[in-house]
This record gives structure tokens, sequence and C-alpha cells, in this order.
């Protein structure tokens, strides 16, 4: 009788502990800030070190610029979607080389469209293909397959991947979509799912939650709960919110530039595209970017992408700590889409009306 106790104990504490496990995901307490720690004070300043005119056609040419990142020693990695190179600078933004090349050879590459440096090796996906594997000269490693999905992000982290990808529930309709962060081998088999975002979030024409995925040095992800609310939640690599945080926010409709803007590309689309309704509101969370302090930046409301990159927009920008306190908000056109922040340095990228890279040096206070 009492081996029978002691089993049905067990069974019932096993019952309880995954049920806990699942629960953990959803009982963490929502930090509402109602204003900046630093709100009558300088808390960051930005001086500019130099600019790169991407519509240089002497020393190299950049026709398309997807993505950027820096090794170790600073050194700027430009990747080009269309000449399919990568164009690297120095720490002062002087030309060194140009590698790559349009093709499907080892040295090659064929529309990619993410780059990223870890470990003295460059990652770049290829869009439905893979991941290549280069060193910093340019020499090709290695080709990682994957099939399936539409990856949107790439991160290597340590001895695994962080990707970002998103899966079309009916080809008939483009927001009917699921967006989920997975944890993946070197290999490019999957290991978890942190994070999936459903399809109900993709109901706004400006809403890109591909660029919402940011990890900071203690492997924690950041990742926005919905486009309407301001509440970012901080995960465990295994899926679990640890966190979760925002501010009061009142919503601001787009401007007439935006607007104006997209009613015109609009036109331009064949039915049913052109017939979509616009929206008045922008989605709240835009961008999420981790700097070298573990400090959060979140750009919300307008952005330079609700203008499909052609002109440059001034945006808000939130600095929230790793414990989700709100310090700081400031405005600023330099955090765009694809910017980041690495070595103590805020590398903005080019719009149509300034065509530039703009690295800065951040400074705290």
């Amino acid at each position: 009788m009492k081996s029978l106790y002691f089993t049905f104990l067990i069974i019932c504490t096993f019952f309880v502990t995954i049920t806990n496990a699942q629960d953990k995901k959803f009982t963490v307490q929502f930090i509402q800030n109602k204003a900046p720690k630093y709100a009558d004070t300088e808390f960051i300043t930005l001086e500019e070190l130099y600019s790169i005119n991407v519509d240089e056609f002497d020393e190299y040419y950049i026709y398309k610029l997807a993505d950027m990142d820096v090794d170790s020693d600073t050194n700027l990695y430009v990747l080009d979607y269309f000449e399919s190179t990568v164009t690297v600078f120095d720490k002062n933004g002087k030309y060194l080389r140009t590698f790559g090349g349009y093709g499907q050879g080892p040295g090659e590459l064929e529309r990619p469209l993410f780059i990223s440096i870890y470990d003295d090796k460059i990652s770049i996906y290829e869009k439905f293909k893979g991941i290549k594997i280069w060193d910093l000269n340019g020499k090709y490693i290695d080709f990682l397959l994957k099939s399936g999905g539409n990856i949107e992000t790439i991160l290597p982290i340590n001895n695994f991947y962080l990707l970002t990808d998103h899966k079309y529930l009916n080809k008939r309709n483009s927001d009917d979509v699921t967006i989920c962060v997975d944890k993946y081998t070197q290999d490019l088999e999957l290991i978890n799912n942190i994070v999936t975002i459903d399809n109900n979030s993709r109901k706004h024409s400006f809403f890109n939650p591909m660029s919402f995925i940011a990890i900071n040095s203690k492997q924690h992800i950041f990742f926005p709960e919905k486009a309407d609310e301001y509440k970012i939640n901080k995960y465990d690599l295994d899926g679990n919110v640890l966190l979760s945080f925002g501010r009061d926010y009142k919503r601001i409709p787009f401007s007439k530039t935006v607007n104006d803007l997209e009613k015109k590309r609009r036109s331009q689309l064949p039915p049913p595209f052109n017939k979509k309704p616009l929206s008045n509101y922008p989605p709240v969370v835009r961008y999420i970017v981790i700097d070298d302090n573990d400090y959060v930046w979140v750009v919300v409301g307008e952005w330079s992408l609700d203008t499909i990159e052609a002109v440059t927009l001034t945006s808000t920008i939130d600095i929230f700590n790793e414990h989700g306190e709100f310090l700081y908000t400031f405005k600023s056109s330099y955090l765009g889409y694809r910017s980041f922040i690495k070595n103590g340095r805020l590398y903005s990228t080019p719009v149509e009306d300034d065509l530039n890279i703009h690295v800065f040096k951040i400074h705290y206070y």
C-alpha cells in the first residue's frame, strides 16, 4: 500500500512541476513605468566619428545595403544585396577591401540578406537557402542548409544560432503569418522555440516583428508581446518569460509624410494590394537594440521603415536597463532599420535622402 501511495505522490509531483513550468511563461510581474529616471538631465549624447557615402563609385560600390556588422577590431562589414558583396571599412571609415560577388559558388553569394560576426567568423544568410560561413579575410569556410520557413534574422551565439523566421498560414493572405524565434544547433537543427507571435500581430501594414529580436550579454532575449501595446518581454533561452515591462505611452497618428508616401506606393501596386486600407496609427514598439551596458534601446511609433527607407524621420527612442526600469527618452533620426550598437558605437544605416552610413560614439553621463 505504501508503494502505491509513493507512486501516486511522485506522479502528482511530476504533473505539478510540469504545470508550473508551463505557467512560468505567464506569471511574471509587469513593470509599468511612468516617467524616465533621467527626465531632467542628459543621460547620453552621440558624437559623430565619421560617415561613409554609399553612393560611391570609385574605390568601392554599394548598390543596396542589406545589413552591417563589425568585428572585434571595429572594422565595419557592409553587405550588399544586389551586388552580393561584402565591403569592409576600418574603424575610421577607410575603405579596406571587397569580397564575394554574385553566383552560387563557394566564394560567391546569391540574394544575401543578413550578416553577423561572432568569434572571428562571418555568417551570411542567403534567402531561402542557408548560411555561408567566412573568415574575416573573406575566405569561404562552410555552408549550412536551412530548409523550410523564411529566415529574417540570424544571431550566432556561442555554439548555437538564434533565428527568426515567418511561416505563412494562408497563401492567399500575406498577413496570416506566424513569427518564431527559435534556437538552432550550429548544424541548423532545431533545439527549441523561444517565442512565437501569432498572426493577429500582422494586421498592421507597418508592423515588422522580424526587427525586434535583441539579446544581451547574459543571453536574455527581448521581444515585444503585441503590436498595439508597450509591453516587452524578457525571455531566457528556454522560452520562459523572466520580466515584462513598458511605459505610459500615448499613440500618435502617422504623419502626413508617411501617409502620402504610403498612398503613392500603394497606388503603384496591382489589386488587391492597392485596396488594402491604411492604418491610422503605427504599431508601438518598432525596433530593439542592446548596447554594451545591457541597456535596452527601444524605437517606438513612427520611424524610417514606414517610408520604405526613402525619407529620414525623427524617431522616439526609449532606454531601459535590463531590469525594465525606464531611464531616458530622446529624439533622433539615427536609429533606423538594421542600425546597431557595438563596441560603444552606434551604426546608423542610410536612407535615400541621406546616402551615408553614420557612426557615432556613445557618451554616458
